[in-house]
């Protein structure tokens, strides 16, 4: 999968492996391979409808298309539904005879947020006003804060209590969150193998936050 998902180097997160992983039972995610390219196949969340990945690859993506149509007509017996595209894709689905009835939108609510990582860094001029306030109230309130990059061999643990804590102040545990606590038992269990990289956030020597992620693209 690694192979594929470099070459196609896409910024939207579906596409980094660790999440793929990481979400694969709560998705039921599926994939093969057809004529060089890559085919992922999950449920949307909260209902029983199929919908595929863009094929990732290089070649003729119309034998790719092909075995989508094939698989959605006789294996999910479903309409063909695609998440997480980019335009090139689109612009190449749109002139394949076979997925010219397609309808392409773009949806807002399922977008991903793209941040300059200087403009992160730096929370230069007025439009990051608000949020250096909230550095400036959280150093006020919280002189005695610490942070560290996360060494998956000593603070696996206090992680894991930290969650613990944090399910069971959200008074019921509902299907997603226990799903969101298996998605980070299961990145945690192979932190290294997935390349995950975070912070740990302490205050008076007690975690209180952290934060773990991995690269999507080169």
């Amino acid at each position: 999968l690694l192979r594929y998902l470099k070459q196609a180097n896409k910024q939207c997160c579906d596409y980094a492996f660790a999440s793929l992983y990481a979400w694969a039972s709560f998705y039921r995610t599926v994939w093969c391979e057809v004529d060089g390219f890559l085919i992922l196949r999950f449920l949307v969340t909260g209902t029983k409808k199929w919908a595929y990945l863009e094929p990732l690859g290089s070649g003729d993506i119309s034998k790719a298309i092909e075995f989508i149509q094939n698989d959605a007509s006789t294996v999910t017996h479903q309409p063909i539904r695609f998440f997480s595209l980019s335009q090139e894709f689109v612009e190449q689905a749109q002139s394949n005879s076979a997925l010219q009835s397609q309808r392409f939108y773009k949806n807002r609510s399922f977008g991903n947020y793209i941040y300059s990582r200087e403009k992160l860094a730096l929370l230069a001029g007025k439009k990051f006003h608000g949020k250096r306030n909230h550095i400036a109230q959280f150093h006020k309130l919280y002189p005695d804060y610490a942070w560290k990059i996360i060494d998956p061999h000593t603070d696996i643990c206090a992680i894991k209590e930290l969650l613990g804590q944090w399910i069971d102040s959200q008074g019921r545990s509902t299907t997603t969150i226990l799903q969101e606590k298996t998605m980070i038992e299961r990145s945690l269990a192979s932190y290294e193998a997935l390349e995950l990289f975070g912070i740990l956030l302490t205050v008076e020597g007690k975690t209180v936050a952290f934060a773990y992620g991995s690269k999507v693209n080169a």
